[in-house]
């Protein structure tokens, strides 16, 4: 069974980076995901995960990549719902990097993360974690020091196959 997760199978769309601009001070953007694993059956033995998007070339500010590095992808749990502490939380272990400045924009882009599923799918962590892995995206380096807004924008959507029991 291959399955694409996400709001009717379709791709959720993230902003990332940086500005000097918003509200007179610096922010820095990270975009964080939820994919809903409550339709993969219990039992069910998870083959593969894979995280795949679309960096837009369309809609970029600035050059976010040359500015602020490789966008990165963490494995997050911040429950069902969002809270300051989320946007720079722990994460669930060290970052996989999804695009660099080499990536080609408007072009598939896709990362294996299995075995984070795979934990999300875990006895105890399915109940703990709400039948959900999550993910945040976030650029290497968050602080523009030439105060100009560099802005990526993507479309991520997870895909899992599973051999049903």
């Amino acid at each position: 069974m291959n399955s694409k997760i996400g709001p009717s199978a379709g791709a959720e769309l993230i902003f990332v980076g940086s500005s000097a601009l918003t509200y007179g001070s610096s922010s820095y953007w990270r975009g964080l995901v939820t994919f809903d694993l409550s339709t993969i059956p219990t039992g069910a033995v998870l083959q593969t995960a894979t995280l795949s998007g679309t960096i837009s070339g369309n809609g970029v500010s600035g050059t976010p990549f040359d500015t602020l590095g490789s966008l990165n992808v963490q494995h997050v749990d911040y429950g069902p719902s969002l809270e300051t502490s989320d946007i720079s939380g722990s994460s669930l272990g060290a970052p996989l990097i999804f695009a660099t400045s080499g990536t080609t924009l408007d072009a598939p882009v896709s990362i294996s993360v299995t075995d984070w599923v795979l934990d999300d799918l875990f006895s105890s962590n399915r109940v703990a974690r709400m039948n959900r892995s999550q993910f945040r995206f976030a650029f290497s380096t968050m602080v523009d020091n030439g105060g100009s807004l560099n802005l990526q924008r993507a479309s991520i959507r997870l895909t899992v196959s599973v051999r049903l029991p």
